[in-house]
């Protein structure tokens, strides 16, 4: 009996003593090369993909940043909003998440 208890306090002292590894935001999101310049602030494609799925209440794959018109589009709907329309958003929306 007293091997037993001896064996579940060493088992138990084994097992606090394992170091947690902490995961920060920035280990769990992918690198975005292509990134936007909106009203001189930087901003990822991804970031501005997610943001305004999140304004309009959407699935983010109904989007798609067009880099060259600077303007997103809802795939769905045929349409393209100019994400200068966007900016106070994403850079309020920015400003929350530092």
């Amino acid at each position: 009996m007293k091997k037993c208890i001896l064996f579940i306090t060493l088992l138990g002292l084994g097992l606090s003593a394992c170091k947690k590894e902490e995961i920060t935001k920035a280990d769990t999101e992918p690198i975005e090369e292509n990134s936007l310049s909106i009203n001189g602030e930087t901003y990822s494609v991804q970031f501005i993909t997610k943001t305004a799925a999140y304004i309009l209440n959407l699935s983010s794959d109904k989007f798609s940043v067009n880099i060259d018109r600077n303007t997103i589009d809802l795939k769905e709907y045929d349409m393209s909003i100019p994400l200068t329309d966007l900016s106070s958003d994403l850079k309020r929306i920015k400003n929350e998440n530092k």
